[in-house]
Formats: structure tokens, sequence, C-alpha cells
């Protein structure tokens, strides 16, 4: 009778116990310093981090010069083809013809190869719109999408 009581309790409280150790991580352990943070620069976003904005934090903790460098490293998927390519652009090898369309502030500046000559620190944010969200916030002709530069005023 007493294994039929004891065997409910030992798995309630090793339940419990896995559900309170969850909330401690090693990373606020003083006894490791590198474990807590110290000199360390996070490198992942945080899972409910949205995909489709670089933001100012993310530029400015970044050792990349160009932004095509930077969302390759931290956004691959923004430079993938997104809409429908054709046969003929295929043959043709315009591979940019099948990529997301650039756009600083609200004006249209051209391809994603426009990106290795853009230094990082001369935008506050980048976003990418899906070629949905693209046709309706810029019009007709951005069925790959787009790229989003919001660029610093000048002084």
């Amino acid at each position: 009778m007493t294994t039929r009581w004891n065997l409910p309790f030992i798995i309630a409280c090793i339940a419990a116990s896995a559900c309170a150790s969850g909330g401690a991580s090693p990373s606020t352990s003083s006894a490791n310093p590198a474990a807590a943070g110290e000199g360390v620069v996070p490198q992942a976003a945080p899972a409910n981090h949205d995909r489709s904005v670089l933001t100012n934090a993310e530029l400015r903790a970044t050792n990349e010069k160009f932004l095509y460098d930077l969302i390759q490293r931290q956004r691959p998927e923004w430079l993938r083809t997104h809409g429908n390519s054709s046969i003929a652009q295929g043959l043709s090898g315009n591979t940019d013809a099948d990529r997301a369309t650039v756009y600083q502030d609200r004006e249209k500046i051209g391809t994603v190869e426009l990106l290795r000559q853009i230094d990082v620190s001369s935008v506050t944010s980048v976003r990418f719109y899906t070629p949905a969200q693209a046709q309706l916030r810029f019009g007709t002709g951005n069925v790959n999408g787009v790229i989003q530069l919001i660029t610093t005023p000048n002084p």
C-alpha cells in the first residue's frame, strides 16, 4: 500500500521540481561570469522577435560594414527568391528579376545587389515586406517583396 501512495507523490515532486528549476538558467549563475553574460554579445534574437525587421539596436551591434552582409547573416530569407520567376528570366541569367526590390524610405532605389554598397551606419532600421504586403504598400511591380531601408535624417 505504501508503494501505491508514494509513486504518485514522487511523480508530483519530480514534476514540481522540474517546473521550478525550469525558470532558472545557467546564465544567471554568479559562479561563472561568462555564463552570466559578462562580456558576451548575444547573437540570437528573442523567440518573439519580429523577423521582418532589423532594428536600430541590431544594426548598431553588428561588425558588418555593408547591409547585404548583415542581412545575409541575420535574415538570409530576405535575399532568397520570393515571387514567380519566368523561364525567360532564368534563361537570360537575370537573377535579380526574381528577388526583392529595395526602397529607401518610400523611394525605389534598385535591387538587392545595391545592398552590397550601402553602409550599415547609414540606416536606422530595415524592414522586409512579403510580396503581398509589398503590393499593398508600394503598389504593383513588387511581386518579389520589398526590403525597405529607413534612413537617418541628414544633419
